[in-house]
């Protein structure tokens, strides 16, 4: 008997971010689950793809001057306390909300920074060095609607739109009778591009499904539907943007 999915895991388990328990009870569910292998595998395709992605950015002054001072503070506060270890997983959060409260300007060239740092550790950097003279990568800025007003994503597609990644935060939970679908629209016509669940505080990931290169979709949207997922559009459109 398969037990349950470990669907909010597997994106940090492609990283290699989690605690030794918690890739032990990853590992154990991925040996009699294909679906959840599929998954994993489509997030570490995505991940590879976004490393060999990223050219240089060169971030305001500003933007590295409050990083550093963010650090400091941090630092300061791990010597007056005793010793305790934050996840990789919550410290992304963390890095993900801050950003997304730094204002319209601030947030692509963050993520830049992020995707960068994170593709180092699945990436080798003789692979990254070799490639990111001549690559680039599309951002597409998702807004929240009057369904889901504090909520905000991002997705980033590579180069020859052949991956992709979905990334929200603020999305209310549900209840796993229904998931988040994201869709791919087209000449009017909407094609489905995965399911997800966010987890606490709204945070969720996805490894975008498409039939070939997102590059030719002109916008995207996410809706409520019924666990498994709907045909066509059903539930309330909660985010948007266009390519």
């Amino acid at each position: 008997m398969i037990g349950p999915h470990v669907n909010d895991q597997i994106p940090a388990y492609a990283l290699d971010c989690l605690d030794a328990e918690e890739a032990f009870q990853v590992e154990a569910h991925l040996t009699v689950c294909a679906a959840c292998r599929a998954e994993l595998e489509a997030y570490k395709a995505t991940a590879a793809n976004l490393g060999l992605a990223a050219p240089q950015v060169q971030p305001p002054l500003r933007l590295k001057a409050s990083i550093l001072r963010q650090v400091k503070e941090t630092q300061a506060a791990s010597a007056q306390r005793s010793p305790q270890k934050i996840g990789a997983p919550e410290l992304w959060i963390r890095v993900y909300r801050w950003i997304m409260n730094s204002g319209p300007i601030l947030v692509g060239v963050s993520l830049l920074l992020i995707i960068a740092l994170a593709a180092s550790n699945i990436v080798l950097y003789g692979q990254l060095q070799a490639q990111k003279q001549n690559s680039e990568f599309h951002l597409v800025a998702l807004k929240g609607t009057p369904n889901a007003p504090g909520a905000s994503g991002i997705m980033v597609i590579s180069q020859e739109g052949l991956a992709g990644t979905v990334i929200v935060d603020g999305l209310p939970e549900l209840s796993q009778a229904h998931q988040y679908q994201l869709w791919l629209v087209k000449d009017g016509k909407r094609t489905s591009g995965g399911l997800f669940y966010v987890g606490q505080g709204g945070y969720g990931i996805l490894a975008v499904q498409a039939p070939g290169s997102l590059l030719d979709f002109s916008s995207f949207g996410i809706t409520v539907e019924p666990a498994g997922g709907s045909p066509g559009p059903t539930g309330a459109k909660v985010l948007g943007g266009n390519l």
